[in-house]
């Protein structure tokens, strides 16, 4: 931003939740900012709904087949990261709790809710085999998944084909980058991060990235 004498570099999220600061120091809040802060401020407050659902174990009504499928546990995780207008969160389950399933019936649910259009999966690449198994075990046939993998070619195509389910690992995301975002750009997409602490460092380029 460039406010008069007041010049520097924030990034976007930073810029929304300092927007009081802005108007404090600075005397006006950039245009930028205007329409983001009301988005924010219904994650904020999406945020603390979900977290009283994650405290008090609520689990919610949830789409078929789901009610079927999830443990008390997981129903109770869904249940707080489909709630309306949150932005995101981190799921940070023990090993073998299920948290690929989790994530799966949260996007199937948000899906049917009219939500979100499509989820892209960035995992490992170890991982990327198995993401797809659990997509056709709970949910055959429902939707289109395509794995970015092979040369650079195969890559760029899996994103600019038709998908509902896109699997792409950690180090072919930067030379995709471009083309994913002009992919997304047009749909709401779902974002899930497997194995996070692949981009615990914010300043390597992987992470930037993601």
């Amino acid at each position: 931003s460039n406010l008069g004498s007041k010049a520097f570099s924030l990034s976007l999220v930073s810029a929304v939740v300092a927007s009081s600061v802005f108007k404090e120091v600075c005397g006006v809040i950039p245009d930028e900012l205007v329409g983001l802060m009301e988005v924010y401020e219904k994650h904020r407050a999406a945020r603390d709904e979900a977290m009283r659902v994650v405290f008090e174990n609520k689990v919610l009504p949830l789409e078929s087949p789901w009610p079927e499928i999830l443990d008390p546990a997981q129903a109770v995780a869904v249940s707080a990261m489909t709630t309306v207008e949150l932005l995101g969160l981190c799921l940070f389950d023990e090993q073998g709790i299920g948290k690929t399933v989790t994530a799966l019936a949260t996007f199937d649910i948000l899906r049917q809710r009219g939500q979100t259009d499509c989820l892209v999966i960035i995992c490992p690449v170890t991982m990327m085999g198995g993401w797809k198994k659990e997509i056709e075990k709970f949910l055959p046939g429902k939707y289109r998944i395509k794995v970015a993998d092979g040369s650079a070619e195969d890559k760029r195509k899996a994103v600019l084909s038709s998908f509902d389910v896109l699997i792409c690992n950690f180090e072919s995301v930067p030379s995709l980058l471009v083309v994913l975002k002009g992919v997304l750009g047009t749909k709401k997409a779902t974002l899930a991060v497997d194995e996070s602490f692949n981009v615990k460092n914010i300043e390597a380029f992987r992470s930037v990235a993601v």
